[in-house]
């Protein structure tokens, strides 16, 4: 097996971002003027609940910067571009129960909540499959109804989905 790609976690360059409050200012505008000012969240207590919860609290330096709320897929690219561009950290946001402690904004940066993303873009009876922007609350009863199935089925559909 060729191994020329592979690089082991201590061998590889260390990120480097850019937090200061210049470039998240300049972030923000850039964001604000893509989005909208609507879909831009500063406000500290929602930041802290984007990244604290009972099973993973987070120290007040893993609080990000702000939250942007897409409601597309070409939002979303668009929204990565930037913080690629300008260096900034992100973490994503879509049930809020971090079990695993991935809310935590360890390098601060964005957040991206998805819950805006909750159109069903298809649905295929024939095969019992659904497609999503992603999943939330809404879509999860929705399959539930139409398909009869438990959460737990539901839950591990959208884990396959997720890792897919």
């Amino acid at each position: 097996m060729d191994t020329s790609s592979i690089v082991s976690l201590s061998e590889a360059p260390r990120p480097v971002y850019n937090i200061s409050a210049e470039n998240i200012s300049k972030a923000t505008e850039e964001l604000d003027h893509l989005l909208g000012s609507e879909s831009i969240i500063l406000n500290l207590d929602e930041r802290r609940a984007h990244s604290i919860t009972k099973w993973s609290p987070a120290a007040s330096s893993q609080i990000p910067a702000l939250i942007v709320l897409p409601t597309s897929t070409a939002d979303v690219s668009e929204i990565m571009k930037i913080c690629s561009r300008r260096r900034i950290p992100v973490t994503a946001y879509c049930g809020g129960t971090s079990m695993p402690g991935a809310l935590a904004a360890t390098q601060r940066g964005l957040c991206i909540d998805f819950h805006k993303m909750d159109r069903i873009l298809a649905v295929h009876q024939g095969d019992f499959e659904w497609c999503s922007q992603l999943w939330d609350g809404k879509i999860l009863m929705l399959d539930s109804a139409v398909w009869g199935f438990s959460f737990r089925q539901i839950h591990r559909r959208v884990q396959r989905l997720a890792a897919w």
